[in-house]
């Protein structure tokens, strides 16, 4: 699996998550999802892609870390404001709806 499929999976269960819980009427749920899959992407899923990409000679030698940070970024940067801007627009069409 890419880092990239693994975002849009998360982004999938975001979306899915949100309309079960929209759909049930479970209001206080969403932001439990929120902050976990804020979690994940901050936290579990770059160091698990680092693993992925370390050397498997066994010797922790000395070694570049732009991989560490292009993939620590690309989570941060992607992963982070599109689970914000998803519950964002959830959030902005469930006010919508309700309004109306």
């Amino acid at each position: 699996m890419t880092p990239l499929i693994s975002l849009i999976l998360v982004f999938i269960t975001q979306i899915i998550g949100y309309i079960f819980f929209y759909s049930k009427g479970i209001k206080g749920w969403r932001y439990v999802l929120f902050v976990i899959l804020l979690f994940l992407c901050i936290l579990v899923l770059p160091d698990y892609f680092i693993r992925l990409y370390r050397p498997k000679d066994g010797l922790d030698s000395t070694r570049c870390g732009m991989v560490d940070l292009g993939v620590f970024l690309f989570f941060w940067m992607y992963g982070v404001s599109g689970a914000i801007l998803t519950h964002v627009l959830f959030w902005l069409g469930y006010k919508i709806k309700e309004s109306k």
